[in-house]
């Protein structure tokens, strides 16, 4: 997901707008998450302004995020959902396998 709004940033122009909507569970303290915020880096986006990025905490969701890239008469999404924990475990396993290598 981050390859693909790193390269939406660069493509989109000036003239889009993008926005940012993540979803975690009604336990998720931090909003908004550690995942928005790394994509709101990328993205140029400042994750403290309610109008760019909106967080939601609601039942069970494991997580969710879209970027949305909007311009005159179209709009473009990029979404990751997680449908389980597990993905996160294979996450950190890549990301350790990668601090190991470098």
């Amino acid at each position: 997901m981050t390859e693909l709004c790193r390269l939406g940033s660069e493509t989109a122009g000036d003239d889009c707008d993008i926005r940012l909507t993540e979803v975690h569970h009604t336990k998720k303290k931090d909003a908004p998450s550690g995942t928005a915020r790394s994509l709101c880096r990328i993205l140029g986006l400042n994750p403290e302004d309610e109008t760019v990025v909106q967080s939601l905490r609601m039942g069970t969701v494991y997580g969710e995020h879209t970027v949305y890239f909007a311009m005159e008469d179209e709009v473009v999404e990029v979404r990751h959902t997680a449908l389980s924990k597990k993905i996160f475990a294979i996450g950190a396993l890549e990301a350790g396998k990668n601090l190991l290598n470098d």
